[in-house]
Formats: C-alpha cells, structure tokens, sequence
C-alpha cells in the first residue's frame, strides 16, 4: 500500500475516533442534565418518606417522665409541659456553629407569641456538664428569654440523650475525634424544632435553619392553638 494512502486511511480512522469520542461525551452531558433533577427528586423522595416513617413512630411516643432544672433553678418535669403546645430543640452554649442561628429562630417564635400561656418553647442543653443553671441564665439572657415561656432545661446527660434519641428520635452524642479534626462541633445535636401537642405527642419536624420551615411551624401553631384551645 502507498504511504500516502497509509497516512490517508490512518487520519480518517483517527478523525472517527475522536469524532466517536466527542458525540459519547455530549450524549452524556446532555443524559446528565435531564437525569440529574429526577435522580435530584428521588433523593427528596426518599428523605420525605424517611421523615414521614420518624413523624410516624414519633407521634405514637407519649411524652416520658423527666426530671431537669431551668435556667433559673427551678426543677421542670413532664407535668410542666402537659396541657401546653410547645416547641423543642437541642443546643449547647458553648456552640458556636448552629446554635446561634437555632436559638435567633426560637427567639423570633417567642415574639411571635410572646406571654401566650398556651405555648411554651424548650431549648434542651446537649452539654449539661458546662451548661449549668447560671450559664444557661445568662445565654437565655442575651436573648431576652421570658423565664415563664422559654425554657433552658439541663441535667442529668443519660436523661436529656435519653429524651432526644427516645422520645423525639434525633440524634445526640460526642462525636469523633476524627469529626472534630474536620470541623465538626463538640457534640452532636439535631438542628430541627419539634412540634409536641399539648397531650405530649410530637406533631411534626421544622428545619431550625429554614426561614420558611419556620414560618410554616408558626402557621402549625397556630392551627394547633385554635383547635386545642378555641375562643
């Protein structure tokens, strides 16, 4: 065979290859881009049904005896809470990530109903060792708490993880060594709010960083209020 017909035949065949190759790869941007929001929307599919199957198992938990103390001393059981439509989360002082933000959230709840004797907000201390009564007074504080309506509940660690894993079915513990290295904060908290009806069974899960998940759990609270406690 001539050379040149050689180096002829040898560029078309490389020409096709390479135009092979750039038709594979446009088909795959172009699958990538209609298959990434449905592989998007099965994600969210599946985290709703997730939270569906928890708000299932947890509204069926009734409220457990507990015995913790306020941010003012006081000592706060089941029977404070009972008959009363109020909003839970987790936090540690010492936080200085999540918490901030969790805590200015349930701030702007108190406004929304604050000295309403029908509701009540519970802020839980995952790190009960440094959050004594006296740290917890002077956080609740700088946020203007109102000591009838907020609570900072601390106490025994077994007791506040007990209720966090057990009843409300969030996570909470110490994390890694390896976590912390990475940037994780010193304990491990859920960063969701939890609707708990006045018989002491949860109604629902709101996003503490989500401005409108909030707003939506105004709106649940208010609902809750007008069929529990009408005029």
């Amino acid at each position: 065979m001539p050379e040149e017909l050689k180096k002829s035949r040898d560029t078309v065949q490389q020409v096709m290859v390479l135009n092979i190759l750039f038709g594979a790869g446009c088909l795959f941007v172009i699958m990538a881009t209609f298959l990434a929001p449905v592989q998007h929307y099965h994600k969210n599919s599946n985290q709703t049904d997730i939270l569906k199957s928890a708000l299932l198992s947890a509204s069926e938990n009734v409220l457990p005896e507990f015995a913790l103390t306020d941010q003012n001393g006081r000592a706060i059981s089941r029977d404070n809470l009972l008959g009363k439509i109020w909003v839970a989360n987790f936090i540690f002082t010492r936080c200085n990530v999540s918490c901030p933000k969790m805590t200015a959230q349930m701030a702007g709840l108190q406004e929304a109903f604050r000295n309403d004797p029908h509701i009540r907000l519970v802020s839980f201390s995952v790190d009960p060792a440094y959050d004594t009564s006296a740290v917890l007074n002077d956080f609740a504080r700088s946020y203007r708490a109102e000591p009838e309506q907020w609570l900072f509940l601390t106490g025994p660690k077994d007791t506040v993880f007990n209720l966090a894993r057990g009843y409300f079915l969030l996570s909470a513990g110490h994390v890694s060594e390896e976590d912390r290295k990475a940037g994780a904060e010193e304990i491990l908290h859920s960063e969701r709010f939890v609707l708990v009806n006045p018989e002491g069974r949860i109604e629902d899960y709101f996003d503490g960083f989500d401005a409108a998940s909030v707003e939506a759990l105004k709106s649940r609270m208010i609902q809750l209020k007008q069929s529990r406690f009408p005029l």
